[in-house]
């Protein structure tokens, strides 16, 4: 029989097991805020789930329609997520390396 999502264990943050199936996580943006005015949760979540889907952990938030841009990121909270093995999408590499957390490659 299949688990039901409340069935599933949390093991070091960054890995989802189900049924002994790892599951890989990506840190990405989640888009919010209103129609032509949209500002980004950064979060780390299973690389299956939808964009606006549910989320493992907030990490920060992007809002690029102020002015300046305002980003801002919790660097322990990253550092950690990195290190446990999940994987940026190339955008939030791009924040990451704007806020001097990561290095550029």
């Amino acid at each position: 029989s299949e688990m039901c999502i409340r069935d599933r264990k949390y093991i070091n943050k960054n890995l989802i097991t189900n049924g002994g199936l790892t599951i890989m996580v990506k840190l990405r943006l989640t888009r919010m805020g209103a129609t032509k005015a949209p500002f980004y949760r950064i979060v780390a979540m299973d690389s299956r789930k939808a964009r606006d889907g549910k989320y493992i952990d907030q990490i920060g938030f992007y809002n690029p329609v102020s002015e300046p841009k305002q980003i801002v990121i919790d660097a322990d909270k990253a550092k950690e997520w990195l290190a446990n093995g999940a994987q940026p999408t190339d955008t939030v590499m791009g924040l990451l390396v704007s806020q001097g957390i990561v290095e550029k490659k």
